[in-house]
């Protein structure tokens, strides 16, 4: 069995992505993690967040690889999981009723 993990974040430019990433910081003894790419097609939604999380790594998890990119190959390659949170047609669907 593998001891740690390869996580990909479908829709890192989502505002909800902050909380996420402190749990993940929180419950690394339970879900160890080797790698976790954020991956977004909003590259300018999603830089803001991951610029947030190299800190947040740096500090409480420093010894977890991270990286975030709109490049699908980079992203899904050698993935353990992969957790989807994205809204399909953005901000436009979240008004539809």
């Amino acid at each position: 069995m593998k001891t740690s993990f390869n996580i990909v974040l479908v829709g890192g430019g989502s505002t909800w992505t902050p909380g996420l990433l402190k749990a993940l910081c929180k419950l690394k003894a339970r879900l160890p993690l080797n790698k976790l790419v954020m991956f977004d097609v909003n590259q300018e939604r999603q830089a803001v967040i991951g610029e947030y999380a190299k800190v947040l790594f740096r500090e409480e998890y420093p010894e977890l690889e991270f990286v975030y990119t709109g490049d699908e190959d980079e992203a899904f390659t050698d993935m353990d999981f992969i957790f989807c949170q994205m809204r399909t047609g953005g901000y436009a669907m979240r008004e539809k009723r």
